[in-house]
């Protein structure tokens, strides 16, 4: 039996955390921390949880804990991670991992000196639809593949509505960071993770000022960007665009990526394949039904890497190249420059 303790009390957890671990079996968990106890009271209360905590130290003294799941703000998790290392947790935490490189590097360190599962929580990469597309990358269905373009962006009726994204002092960033996080790792894993050269972003709040000089919005403060395009260049000539946006004048969200190959392209998530022979266009889409929820699938294989030694996924190694990149990104925006890797 694996004692496990959940970091956070807030939406994140709640929607998607909690759900999954109560699907896994051979594991059991012991407390919650919250330094708001009453969210943290109320969640142990509605998913029996026997102990809420206010601070990770109280709960360390007082439980027995083998893992924790780290859910806290993103500025937050630098302490919570190197804490629980120190203290001989195994570790999941959620994206974006941490902010600085040199953090990395200290936790890095600690998970291999202590033989620690670390990994960053990156459940895209266990949907059925980022499975499919792999195997068909991995199969060279698409030849070589030279580009990327990545588009998350959510129309103004859909804007975020939860304060905490829009704070540069709790999220440590906009959609650059948040949606980063996630969709330039997938891109870059199906890509076969090339290595990285440079990177340069764009980004922009432009609307959302406009929106709160000029109209009624549901956030008091948003002092990161709405918007953010950018790239990221690779060895072999390769590379991935992106634009990401919390709150664009949209007549729909959108999500997806694109890949571009020397023998055909794929649109995610659809796992659209798409062929030309002779001037006669050829697209088909591979059955991707999700056969379970994606936080349950990358939650299991955390535990496997705790119980079976299974390989943790993304590797830390993996895991430090996305800080690098998302450092170096955030970096271009106030050089406003490419920045080299």
């Amino acid at each position: 039996m694996i004692n496990v303790a959940i970091i956070g009390a807030g939406e994140i957890v709640k929607t998607f955390h909690l759900p999954a671990w109560k699907k896994i079996k051979g594991i059991k968990i012991v407390g919650i921390v919250d330094k708001k106890v009453n969210k943290a009271k109320l969640l142990a209360k509605n998913y029996k949880i026997p102990k809420a905590y206010h601070n990770i130290d109280s709960l360390f003294k007082n439980e027995k804990v083998d893992a924790v799941d780290v859910c806290t703000p993103n500025k937050q998790h630098e302490k919570d991670i190197l804490f629980s290392l120190k203290n001989n947790k195994h570790v999941i935490c959620e994206k974006p991992f941490v902010l600085n490189f040199k953090v990395f590097k200290k936790i890095n360190y600690l998970a291999q000196k202590k033989k620690l599962v670390c990994v960053c929580a990156q459940h895209q990469r266990f949907r059925q639809s980022s499975i499919n597309s792999k195997k068909l990358v991995d199969k060279n269905k698409l030849g070589s593949i030279y580009t990327a373009h990545i588009t998350v962006i959510f129309k103004r009726s859909n804007t975020v509505k939860n304060p905490y994204f829009t704070n540069i002092s709790t999220a440590g960033g906009g959609p650059l960071i948040d949606l980063g996080s996630h969709f330039i790792d997938l891109a870059w894993w199906i890509m076969g993770n090339p290595k990285p050269i440079s990177v340069f972003t764009y980004t922009s709040n432009k609307l959302a000022k406009y929106l709160k000089a000029n109209e009624k919005t549901p956030w008091k403060k948003f002092n990161v960007e709405d918007y953010a395009f950018g790239g990221i260049r690779f060895e072999k000539k390769k590379s991935i665009t992106f634009q990401m946006s919390y709150l664009l004048n949209a007549s729909r969200d959108e999500k997806k990526i694109e890949f571009f190959g020397t023998k055909g392209g794929l649109l995610w998530p659809d796992v659209k394949l798409t062929t030309i022979r002779n001037n006669i266009v050829n697209s088909k889409s591979l059955n991707s039904k999700e056969k379970a929820s994606a936080s349950v699938l990358e939650i299991q294989h955390f535990i496997d890497s705790i119980k079976k030694n299974v390989n943790q996924k993304p590797s830390l190694k993996e895991t430090g190249f996305m800080v690098k990149i998302l450092e170096a990104l955030s970096k271009s925006v106030y050089k406003n420059t490419e920045i080299p890797l």
